[in-house]
């Protein structure tokens, strides 16, 4: 059994298809926790489910794969071309992402470890925290620079004197 999930923010569309290719099944959950723990109850046992990468599909990744079940995260740019030649909505989206993991012909991307996964949020985060701090520190210079104050007696604004100063 195959099947194509769709997933976006609010709601996921899913296409359920046989060995043979005939479309069994298909409908659409909410993309919570509950709405996934629905969905996967009614899963049949050694089902294969392809989901695209993106920001909410790897939430439902990582969901259902802790749960047991056997997910193939489709890499997107790979997947445009099978799905250009119909009008893209979740329904097709979904049949060609459950007709492509049937065939083994789904391209996949690559999934690192969840340890691997964990710590790239936390490089991420602490990424975006570091370009906030330099964006704050560097609109301080600009309204600084507006007023025609001098800050050039410090060698850091930043540091214990120029904090001082700016106190």
């Amino acid at each position: 059994m195959n099947i194509g999930l769709d997933v976006h923010k609010k709601n996921s569309y899913y296409t359920m298809v046989d060995e043979s290719g005939t479309e069994l099944k298909k409908d659409r959950f909410p993309t919570t926790c509950e709405g996934l723990d629905e969905f996967a109850s009614t899963l049949p046992e050694e089902v294969k489910v392809a989901i695209e990468a993106s920001t909410s599909g790897i939430f439902v990744y990582e969901y259902l794969d802790g749960r047991g079940i056997e997910v193939h995260l489709a890499h997107p740019a790979l997947v445009k071309p099978f799905a250009k030649k119909h009008v893209k909505t979740d329904k097709v989206d979904s049949k060609v992402l459950a007709q492509l993991l049937r065939m083994d012909y789904l391209p996949e991307s690559y999934v690192p470890g969840k340890e691997i996964r964990d710590l790239r949020v936390i490089v991420r985060h602490r990424a975006s925290l570091v370009r906030l701090r330099t964006s704050i520190k560097n609109r301080v210079h600009a309204l600084l620079a507006s007023e025609g104050i001098q800050t050039s007696e410090f060698s850091e604004l930043f540091g214990r004197k120029g904090m001082e100063f700016l106190k």
